[in-house]
C-alpha cells in the first residue's frame, strides 16, 4: 500500500492515524506512527525528516504541501502555515515559496483548474518595492526583489502597490492556466497554499511576533 500513491490511499493512511515519511528530493520510503516510534526498517526515512500529516499533496518538487480552505487574510495564513510546525520532524512549514519554473508550472497544473487565486509566501511588507521570501529560502523565482511592471511570472501591470498592496497571490481564471502573479491588499481573504520542506520560516521578514522552534533531531 505504501508503494501507492493516489490521493485515496495517502488520505487512508493519514486516517489510520500513520504521519508520512519521506525525503525530500524523491518519494516517500516509509510511514511512522504518529507516536514518533520508528517502524523497523525506516530508519533512513526518519533521518531524511517528515512533514506533518495534512502535507499530502505531492507535485513532484520534492516539497509536500497543504492547501488552506479557510477564506483569510494574508497574514494570518503565513500563521495559519507557520503553526503546522509541531507536527514536522527536520521539516519546516510555511506559505508557498516558489523555487523555480518547475514549481510554478507543478502548482499552475495542481490547483489551476481549482481556485482562481491563492496566497503564497512571497512580500514586500518590510520594504516596499522589495519582495522576499517568507523563509529562509532566498528569492528564486521570480528573481528580481525589485520586479520592473509585467516581468513574467507576474501579471500584466503587476506588481502595482495599488493602495499599499503588501501581500502576493498567485492568480488566473479557473480552468484556465498559467497563472500569474499579483501584488494584492493583504487584508483581504482568500485561500492559501502551505508547504513543507527544508527551509525555515523567516518572520523577521514580515513583520510577525511568530516563535519558530527547531526541528527536533531524527530518532535514534
Amino acid at each position: 500500500m505504501v508503494g501507492m500513491r493516489t490521493p485515496a490511499t495517502l488520505a487512508l493512511l493519514v486516517a489510520s492515524g500513520c504521519q508520512l515519511v519521506f525525503p525530500l528530493d524523491g518519494p516517500k520510503t516509509g510511514i511512522q506512527p504518529n507516536d514518533g516510534s520508528p517502524e523497523a526498517g525506516d530508519s533512513d526515512a526518519l533521518l531524511s525528516g517528515s512533514c506533518p500529516p495534512a502535507y499530502i499533496l505531492d507535485l513532484g518538487t520534492g516539497s509536500r504541501y497543504r492547501l488552506g480552505t479557510q477564506t483569510i487574510n494574508w497574514i494570518d495564513a503565513a500563521n495559519d502555515c507557520v503553526a503546522d510546525q509541531s507536527g514536522a520532524l527536520n521539516r519546516f512549514t510555511h506559505l508557498v515559496v516558489l523555487s523555480d519554473a518547475a514549481e510554478y508550472t507543478a502548482i499552475d497544473t495542481g490547483f489551476g483548474s481549482d481556485h482562481d487565486a491563492l496566497w503564497i509566501g512571497l512580500t514586500d511588507r518590510q520594504l516596499e518595492g522589495t519582495f522576499q521570501t517568507v523563509s529562509t529560502e532566498p528569492l528564486q523565482y521570480p528573481q528580481d526583489t525589485t520586479p520592473s511592471n509585467s516581468t513574467p511570472p507576474w501579471g500584466n501591470n503587476e506588481p502595482d502597490d495599488n493602495g499599499d498592496e503588501d501581500g502576493v497571490r498567485y492568480i488566473g481564471e479557473v480552468g484556465t492556466p498559467p497563472r500569474s502573479l499579483d501584488d494584492f491588499d493583504e487584508t483581504q481573504g482568500m485561500l492559501y497554499l502551505c508547504e513543507c520542506d527544508t527551509f525555515a520560516p523567516d518572520p523577521a521578514k514580515y513583520n510577525l511576533n511568530v516563535a519558530v522552534d527547531p526541528p527536533a533531531p531524527p530518532s535514534k
